[in-house]
């Protein structure tokens, strides 16, 4: 009866052993499952920031070749209006100087032309010859 307790005794602890051991596998890959979930979140918020990061340096040079543009473009605008502007001032002094011709005498128009303001062309023959006002 003796041997019947210890060998019970013995099946107790081996199964409580057992029992234990059981424990500390179930927690020891519980450990491990958190473990891997905190690395792949971890892991999830570095790529989900890197990628914010590439899509807000995309949004930035996206926004600065725009503002390029629109400097290019506003350039352009400008340089133009000053070209007109240009145009509209001979224009005008072209204008001016035509009203004082036609006020002048034929007599008047020689002395200009031989002063330089007119160039005396001869075109293909000496018959055709021609006038051109230089500014």
């Amino acid at each position: 009866m003796f041997s019947y307790l210890i060998l019970e005794i013995r099946d107790f602890e081996s199964t409580k052993d057992k029992d234990i051991e059981f424990r500390k596998e179930g927690l020891r890959k519980e450990t491990e499952n958190e473990t891997r979930i905190r690395e792949a979140m971890h892991k999830a918020e570095v790529e989900a920031r890197l990628k914010a990061e590439v899509e807000i340096k995309a949004v930035e040079e996206r926004w600065r070749m725009e503002e390029e543009k629109m400097n290019e473009r506003r350039d352009e605008i400008e340089e133009r209006w000053l070209l007109e502007e240009q145009i509209r001032h001979v224009q005008k002094e072209h204008k001016i100087s035509m009203t004082e011709e036609q006020k002048c005498l034929p007599e008047e128009r020689c002395e200009k032309a031989d002063k330089g303001r007119f160039l005396f062309l001869k075109v293909n023959e000496p018959k055709y010859l021609m006038w051109i006002q230089t500014l």
